[in-house]
């Protein structure tokens, strides 16, 4: 992707925990997703306790947030493992690049080889 006068645009990632995010950043994230969601998610955000969040800036614009919070799984007898929920994962449609089709069908892989 590039700019308007032809430079590379770079998204860059920042990961941080909950209590390690700046509070303008936490606010921005919030207006983001209230935007992105259409709903106000600032009591969401404090019920999920501790959580990891990946913020992605282009430029100075906050252009994407994802966040997970660890959780315990257990099979049966078998051992507790440590495992992500994720949560809130949010692109934002930057003016002047093509919108994502929300009510297409999405695919991820799940094991290699594998979509779901």
């Amino acid at each position: 992707m590039h700019s308007a006068s032809g430079e590379p645009v770079v998204l860059e990632l920042t990961v941080a925990p909950s209590d390690e995010l700046p509070r303008d950043l936490r606010n921005e994230i919030l207006a983001l997703c209230h935007v992105a969601y259409e709903e106000d998610v600032t009591e969401l955000f404090g019920a999920f306790g501790p959580a990891t969040h990946v913020v992605g800036h282009l430029g100075a614009t906050l252009a994407s947030h994802a966040m997970w919070v660890t959780r315990l799984l257990q099979a049966g007898d078998g051992p507790l493992l440590q495992t992500a929920y994720e949560e809130r994962v949010m692109v934002y449609a930057l003016p002047g690049r093509t919108r994502p089709r929300l009510d297409m069908p999405l695919t991820a892989e799940w094991r290699e080889g594998e979509l779901w």
